[in-house]
């Protein structure tokens, strides 16, 4: 429901939502990745868009962790119809 909601919401206003929960980010129309890295006092954050064509693996990779299986890959493209 709050993937649903969001989604909603997102035809009037803008909207960023930082999850990783995979039926709320299966639901959004762009995703993007945030990685952070540290080394001694600097801290450096990244934020990449993901293309359509690797929505998939990534919430594949939010439902399964290190291994994504063939089941993740399955239930990831049913979560983005």
């Amino acid at each position: 429901m709050i993937g649903k909601e969001l989604r909603q919401l997102g035809k009037t206003h803008q909207v960023i939502c930082i999850t990783h929960q995979a039926h709320i980010a299966a639901a959004a129309n762009q995703h993007f990745t945030i990685e952070k890295k540290t080394s001694d006092d600097l801290t450096e954050i990244t934020v990449t868009e993901r293309p359509i064509n690797e929505r998939v693996i990534e919430i594949a990779r939010m439902l399964g962790g290190l291994t994504i299986t063939d089941n993740a890959l399955e239930h990831a493209k049913e979560m983005l119809k």
